[in-house]
């Protein structure tokens, strides 16, 4: 498995790879097993490497999807910066999708 010989490399794999909710789901499975099941400086190095791979789908997916890929049984206090963080992603992509819109609806008019 390549979170256990090759950690550093998993977020660019899992980013590469991961084209729908169900697989980052499954890498976001693994990598909290992979926290649960290890010790010392392994798994500081894997927690980081779930919390890139937590910025990058709250940035990444919208908010339905980001809710979908977080495990049932997580604590609210720690994935609640992530949720907040996607839903303030989630809301500015729409506010600037709308500008642009807006924008090219004006420039047709003239």
């Amino acid at each position: 498995m390549l979170l256990d010989e090759y950690t550093e490399l998993t977020i660019d794999y899992a980013k590469e790879n991961c084209k729908n909710v169900t697989d980052w789901t499954r890498t976001l499975g693994m990598t909290l097993t992979k926290i649960i099941n290890t010790t010392g400086n392994i798994k500081s190095i894997v927690f980081n490497v779930y919390e890139e791979l937590l910025t990058y789908l709250s940035m990444y997916l919208n908010p339905e999807e980001f809710l979908q890929v977080l495990p049932d049984n997580g604590s609210i206090d720690f994935f609640l910066p992530y949720i907040e963080s996607c839903f303030h992603h989630y809301k500015a992509n729409k506010l600037t999708i709308e500008i642009q819109e807006d924008a090219a609806r004006e420039q047709t008019e003239y």
